[in-house]
């Protein structure tokens, strides 16, 4: 059985966005559909954690503004978990 032991350091650069008021981080195990937003506060670093041995993620992440408003998808990263 496989183990829920990785980890999954993000860090994203934050120099084009101007009027943000935090950011969300998405999760999949596809490149189609991303799951339900992680709100990571007004950081630019995140580590997603207990993710299971021998499956690959895909992440994602978008900026928010103080009106609650998310900004466009980051460009999709990946990490197979060993």
């Amino acid at each position: 059985m496989p183990s829920s032991t990785g980890a999954a350091p993000l860090t994203w650069d934050a120099t084009s966005e101007t009027n943000r008021a935090g950011y969300k981080a998405y999760m999949a195990h596809n490149l189609v559909a991303m799951g339900t937003p992680i709100a990571v506060g007004n950081t630019t670093t995140y580590t997603i954690g207990n993710l299971t041995d021998g499956y690959t993620y895909y992440f994602s992440v978008t900026a928010v503004d103080a009106k609650g408003t998310e900004g466009l998808h980051s460009t999709q990263m990946s990490k197979t978990v060993s």
